[in-house]
């Protein structure tokens, strides 16, 4: 339970400290319109890799192997997350030139 509540802190942490570069970035994102869905998505998916590979990597090194795992599980469940529009959508249109 411990383990499990410092992972949840550092990568809480790591995320939260990133959000002014990342704010900035989207705002810019948004001001270009609409048909920047895709991109802000990939965007997002890479900060998360980055953010979690680093809190990922501090416990391992700390010798905290089990934080460090689910550190890492917690930022796959986060990019696929944000995926599942995404996915659903492509499904939607691949469903649509196999009739």
């Amino acid at each position: 339970p411990f383990q499990l509540g410092a992972a949840v802190t550092v990568l809480i942490y790591i995320l939260s400290s990133t959000t002014d570069g990342i704010t900035t970035f989207f705002s810019f994102v948004e001001s270009l319109g609409d048909g920047y869905g895709i991109i802000k998505a990939l965007i997002k998916a890479s900060l998360i890799t980055v953010a979690t590979k680093l809190g990922c990597d501090i416990c391992k090194e700390n010798g905290n192997i089990l934080v460090g795992d689910v550190i890492e599980l917690g930022g796959k469940m986060m990019i696929l997350a944000i995926s599942v529009p995404y996915l659903s959508s492509a499904i939607k249109i691949s469903a649509e030139f196999l009739e």
